[in-house]
């Protein structure tokens, strides 16, 4: 028995007997980990993809549930099985400052998508080593949502004015895309009278002093949205003066403004760029202004008042810098300054009016209607029975710089 004991063959079989677990373990622990990470990382990836796609479909919930179904599919890799069904995909709005998801179908912003490898759902990770030890298989899931922003052609940038966007009287507006107002004041939107604001979507940063007469309602606390044009350069002024002619004729383009402009009769814009400076720009009554291919740029000390009984209609250039820009205000302009489009006469504008420090007004029953591009400004007041009435998407052979419409992750 002495000798026996003192036998040390076969010792290291005994030892392995009784580390196999540990090494099985261990292995387990390498092997099936890393392949439970690969999943988990690839269903995240395919519900990112969904999401995205999805969101920017919105606000037509149908079409983005089924792309992003298409999408997670799409992205799903061979023996992986289904991931995400119907009821994975749920459209509502997100809430910046809480950062919550709300399933919803009024003016829905956000997608999330839910994927899966579960026994639930008849595809869960099967495992390699950790099967010898009582775990088969292991699940996992992943979620993403996703946010549209943009999509606005009408911004008002002023980031703490109340009122700064107001419409009153019987004013109308009717845009074919969304609103976005950057005030954080309480009554940030202000809606009076029997006026009516039709859009695709409103966002507000601040609040509204009512929901009624909003088609659809406005949404409230949204983040403020970025000038899609505050990388755009001011034109440099050009040489030349001109002066305008005293009765009916032609403007001359790419040329120098100054003093008290008032234009009379019929008046041609030829296509280039109008440079004012320290100008002030007008109509006479029963004025009749066309141009195609127009940039209008004024400088700080220069305004422009399109009133009166007059007939405008403008539009821009469809190529070079100032692509798509009919009217374009220096960003150096006093925020005591305004745009006046007033009046009574009719008004087809088809360019984007970039007013980002003043005020554009529309008062008595001026019409700025059929209208393409955008309109940017600090503050927007409508009143009397004046109406905007646009038809952003309409094609001018250019897409409008604020159109632009992209998706973020934010969970």
């Amino acid at each position: 028995m002495k000798r026996f004991l003192r036998h040390e063959d076969g010792g290291t079989v005994v030892i392995f007997a009784l580390m196999l677990p540990v090494l099985v373990g261990s292995g387990a622990f390498a092997i099936d980990l890393s392949n439970l990470y690969f999943n988990r990382s690839t269903i995240q990836r395919a519900a990112d993809t969904a999401a995205l796609g999805g969101a920017l479909l919105l606000p037509d919930a149908a079409k983005a549930k089924s792309q992003a179904l298409s999408l997670a599919a799409a992205n799903t890799p061979s023996g992986f099985g289904t991931i995400a069904i119907a009821q994975d995909v749920v459209v509502g709005v997100w809430d910046q400052p809480t950062r919550t998801f709300t399933p919803s179908l009024t003016s829905p912003d956000a997608v999330q998508v839910t994927t899966h490898r579960t026994a639930e759902r008849n595809n869960p990770v099967l495992t390699y080593l950790a099967g010898l030890m009582g775990a088969s298989f292991m699940q996992v899931t992943g979620k993403s949502i996703a946010v549209r922003y943009g999509g606005a052609c009408v911004r008002v940038l002023d980031p703490s004015a109340s009122a700064a966007f107001e419409v009153g009287g019987s004013g109308d507006v009717d845009v074919n895309c969304g609103l976005q107002i950057n005030s954080s004041a309480g009554n940030a939107a202000n809606r009076k009278g029997s006026s009516q604001i039709t859009s695709t979507n409103t966002c507000i940063t601040g609040g509204t002093n009512t929901t009624s007469g909003w088609t659809p309602a406005p949404r409230t606390g949204c983040p403020a949205g970025p000038d899609p044009l505050m990388y755009l350069a001011e034109p440099s002024q050009p040489v030349s003066t001109c002066t305008s002619p005293a009765s009916s004729g032609t403007m001359t383009a790419n040329c120098t403004y100054t003093g008290n402009i008032t234009l009379r009769d019929n008046v041609v814009f030829s296509a280039g760029i109008y440079y004012l400076k320290n100008a002030n720009l007008s109509l006479a009554s029963n004025a009749s202004i066309s141009g195609t291919g127009v940039t209008i740029f004024m400088d700080a000390d220069s305004t422009l008042d399109l009133s009166g009984n007059a007939t405008v209609k403008l539009s821009s250039a469809i190529s070079g810098t100032y692509a798509g820009i009919l009217i374009f205000q220096s960003r150096s302009t006093p925020g005591t300054k305004a745009m006046k489009l007033s009046g009574s006469g009719e008004m087809q504008l088809d360019g984007t009016i970039y007013a980002p420090t003043v005020t554009l007004e529309m008062s008595g029953n001026s019409a700025l209607a059929t209208k393409t591009g955008s309109v940017i400004a600090n503050k927007l007041k409508l009143g009397g029975s004046g109406s905007l009435v646009m038809n952003a998407f309409k094609s001018i052979g250019t897409s409008p710089r604020s159109l632009a419409v992209h998706t973020g992750l934010v969970h």
